[in-house]
Formats: structure tokens, sequence, C-alpha cells
């Protein structure tokens, strides 16, 4: 459903009436001939040495994929409950397009500042304007259709702010209808939750620099309608990464062992795998059975297959390990945590960038487990400190910042 005509009339009549273009253009049941030289703009199209998601930002003379993007290896395919190639490109939907190398493409046409895109239930991978939109101020007819986030692909999939000319978005739509897109519209305020606070991060990466983030960890009340499917995945022969169930992010509650795993797609070996772990999950959470995950970190994969993860709730740890203290920095007060697999005689104590010693934290013999102490520095100056565990053979020093 094109806006350009009910919006716009009397422009509308003027392109009709004075083409500078040869050719007509058919959308939505419209015959569309851009217009006259004022009418019209350039718009550049950024493209990877890889595949894209694109789109159609304006209204061109030429619509074919050969001559808008002339230096595309592969032919354009856009997403129908399946991917169907199709090389006449229309406004409103996105493609999928390959190039050999980086370039700027410029687009020239007639502008388009306001459009709706007819969506189904479902996901549905949408086009763009010539104009930014922030997503936040895309809005639905008829009003009340639920989208989840926007997705766009940059060496993987990634949650999308802004819908950016020339580039092609993934949403899923509660039911049928539209999406409107405004240039001119503003963000409206953000009213969900951050999705990412407390969860645990993810990175899979490729030989070749593809890579895809993902999420797991406790819900919270305020994560229980966040929709965590992601999109499709990307016709065949393209690097994907996603969790077994084709979510982007895995929930879980209770105190009992939560296994899930990733599946990776079309990479290039050896993988690499790098994690964030909150450390207020006092969980064990093992990579593929074997590494513990803590703090930050990696692992290299050599060969194809799985990516398990296993959170379990702590018994006693392995091996020594002093985690970083958290918040960080912090005013007056941080949790600092360590983990000892046998009984030890424990000594913790803190130091200025002088190397004195300013507080003593534990000292004595402690169980095995895991253990933390709340380090109150109140009176202390706002500076740079260390924190140094001595338990039994075992020793390690970490950095925190008081800041006040």
């Amino acid at each position: 459903m094109n806006t350009l005509f009910r919006l716009f009339p009397l422009a509308a009549c003027l392109l009709l009436a004075a083409p500078w273009f040869s050719t007509a253009q058919q959308r939505n049941g419209l015959t569309i001939v851009p217009g006259e030289r004022a009418a019209d703009t350039t718009v550049n199209v950024g493209v990877a040495a890889k595949w894209n998601m694109i789109s159609v930002p304006l209204i061109a003379a030429d619509m074919h994929k050969d001559t808008l993007f002339p230096s595309s290896v592969s032919n354009a395919f856009y997403f129908d409950v399946l991917y169907i190639g199709d090389n006449d490109l229309v406004m409103g939907k996105g493609y999928w397009l390959k190039f050999d190398s980086a370039e700027t493409v410029p687009l020239f046409g007639s502008a388009v500042h306001q459009d709706t895109f007819d969506v189904v239930a479902g996901w549905n991978l949408v086009g763009s304007i010539s104009d930014p939109v922030p997503v936040s101020s895309v809005t639905t007819v008829p009003g009340g259709i639920t989208l989840s986030k926007f997705w766009g692909y940059d060496n993987g999939y990634v949650q999308a702010s802004s819908i950016v000319p020339g580039e092609g978005y993934w949403v899923k739509a509660s039911s049928a209808g539209a999406i409107v897109l405004d240039g001119g519209a503003t963000a409206a305020p953000r009213a969900a939750p951050d999705p990412y606070s407390g969860l645990h991060k993810l990175v899979i990466e490729d030989a070749r620099g593809m890579k895809q983030t993902l999420w797991f960890g406790e819900a919270t009340a305020k994560q229980s309608g966040t929709v965590a499917e992601m999109p499709p995945p990307p016709p065949q022969g393209i690097f994907d990464a996603r969790f077994s169930d084709g979510a982007w992010v895995e929930f879980y509650n209770g105190d009992g062992e939560h296994r899930f795993a990733a599946k990776v797609t079309s990479a290039a070996y050896p993988i690499t795998v790098r994690w964030e772990v909150d450390e207020r999950d006092r969980r064990e959470i093992v990579l593929n059975e074997s590494v513990r995950m803590t703090g930050k970190g990696s692992l290299v994969i050599a060969e194809e297959g799985p990516i398990g993860v296993r959170a379990g709730v702590s018994g006693v740890p392995a091996v020594y390990a002093l985690r970083q203290n958290y918040p960080n920095p912090f005013n007056p007060a941080t949790k600092i945590a360590y983990d000892l697999p046998e009984n030890a005689a424990v000594k913790l104590t803190v130091y200025d960038l002088l190397g004195r010693q300013v507080a003593v934290l534990a000292d004595g013999v402690e169980d095995a487990g895991v253990h933390s102490i709340v380090f109150d520095a109140t009176g202390f100056p706002s500076g740079i400190y260390f924190y140094r565990l001595e338990a039994g053979a075992f020793t390690d020093t970490k950095k925190l910042v008081i800041m006040k």
C-alpha cells in the first residue's frame, strides 16, 4: 500500500505528467513513473564483500538487479515462506545479494520519505525508504500489531536500532497488516527494559570473521516478554549461528541443571567461542563439558559440531579461582568472589597503587566451595587498587576501581 499518491496528489500528477525516466514501475497495483530532476535524489548504499541484506530505498527508472547493483555476483533472493530468486526488485522488500568486494553503490531515482510495506503474520524480510528511520518510530496498520526487533546482517544477524536506506531487515509481525516508515518521525521513548541485563554473552566467530552474538542466563520478570526467536536462517551457504531451538537467547530459572547448545552452519573452521559471564550468577557454567566459563575467556574449536553449554548449581569447584569484583568501578561497596576446590588457608588483601596493604578481607582456614566477601570502601579515596588471594599454593591478583 503506497502512500506517495495519497499524501502528495499534486506531486504525483507532476510525476505522471512530466516523466524524466523512460520506464514505469509497478508497485502494489499502481503505475509509478519517476519524475522531474528536481524530485530526484542519490542514495549511497554500502555493501560488504560477502552476502548482504539489501533493499531499494527509492523509485528508480530501471529496478532490475543488474542495473541497480551491477557488481553483484548472485541472484537476488526475497523471502515468502522460502527463498525465491527474483532480479526485478521492488521497494518494500528486502533481498539477499552477494558482492565480491566492499563498495559504495550509488542509487539514483525519486526519493520516498514515507511509505507503508505489507507484512504477513510471522517473519518478513522488509526494505527501507530514502531516509533513516528509528525502529522505535515504526508504526503499524492497523494499530496493535506486535513487532519483534528488527534484524540486519553484518557478518551475522544483528539487532538494529535504525532502518538504514538500502539495507534489508527481518521483522516478525503478530498478524498481517502493514508497517509504516516515516523519515520525519523521531524515536519514541524506550519503554522496554534492556533484555541483556544480567545475561551472559556468547560470541561465535569463524575463520573468515563471520560472527554471531548469543545470550543466556537467568530470566528476570522484566525479560519475560522478550521474543527469543531469531529470524529464519540465511540461504544455504551463508554463515549462521543460533541456539538449537532457533533462539538468540536462552533463559533459565531454578536450581536444577540446564543444558542447551548452539548450532553453527556454513562456517569456516576453526571457530572461536568467546564468552563474558556475569559474576553474579553463582552457577557452574561449562562449555562442551570441558571448559569452565568464568569472567571473560575463549576457546578455539577445530571440528564441526554443536557447542554445548551446561549451567548447574555450583558445588565444589574443580580449580582455584579469583573472580573479578562486581560492580567495578564501585562506590562504596563491591563483592569479591573466589573458588576453593579444597579446604585451604586463605588470605585476601587489598593494596593501593604504591603496594601498601590497606585492608585484610579474609585470613584463616576456609572450607572448599564458592566464597564471596563484601569490600566496603567507605573512607577510602577514589583510585585504582589491587586485591590478592593467597590460598594454599594458589595466588592471583586483580584490579578494582573506587570511583566517588
